[in-house]
């Protein structure tokens, strides 16, 4: 078998499994059990599967057929998708928000090993327990969870005044 030969076949099998995956994702009737069994089945990364069956799924939705899907492949069905991200965010352009932090908070908040003392990363723990994947999810999660409070709750919360000792404490 030549080098040539090996190519061919190679994206064969990858244009097979493309398609196999673009039937899948269409006709599933339970998508985290879909992604769940292919990542495991393929020993591929979850969130990898979880992207390519959105953004075949979202391509059908915009109106593709699946033949069109299948034919545009991976790559172009991938990008439709974060084109189409994009182009419903028009309207609200990106803005870098850069800020310097201690190594140690940086550590709590990202660092994938923890350290003995440190029970779980908190981004790990975000990901895990609410299902947050983007910086987009994050600063709405913290957005969501300072609206609500007043003032006096916000300088409290960052250790600006001191609470209110309990009414039923004095």
């Amino acid at each position: 078998m030549t080098d040539e030969d090996r190519q061919v076949a190679f994206a064969k099998t990858a244009r097979d499994a493309w398609e196999s995956l673009c039937r899948a994702a269409v006709n599933a009737g339970d998508v985290e059990r879909l992604i769940a069994g292919v990542a495991k089945w393929t020993r591929a990364n979850p969130k990898g599967v979880k992207a390519k069956v959105s953004a075949i799924r979202a391509a059908v939705l915009q109106g593709k057929t699946l033949d069109e899907v299948i034919e545009m492949g991976q790559s172009e069905c991938l990008s439709l998708m974060a084109r189409t991200r994009k182009a419903a965010r028009a309207g609200d352009p990106d803005r870098t928000l850069s800020f310097r932090v201690p190594r140690s908070l940086a550590d709590a908040w990202q660092n994938p090993i923890a350290s003995p003392d440190q029970a779980e990363p908190i981004i790990t723990r975000l990901h895990r327990v609410c299902g947050l994947e983007t910086s987009e999810d994050l600063l709405d999660f913290l957005k969501s969870m300072l609206d609500d409070l007043s003032d006096e709750e916000l300088q409290q919360r960052a250790g600006v005044i001191p609470p209110e000792k309990d009414r039923y404490y004095r």
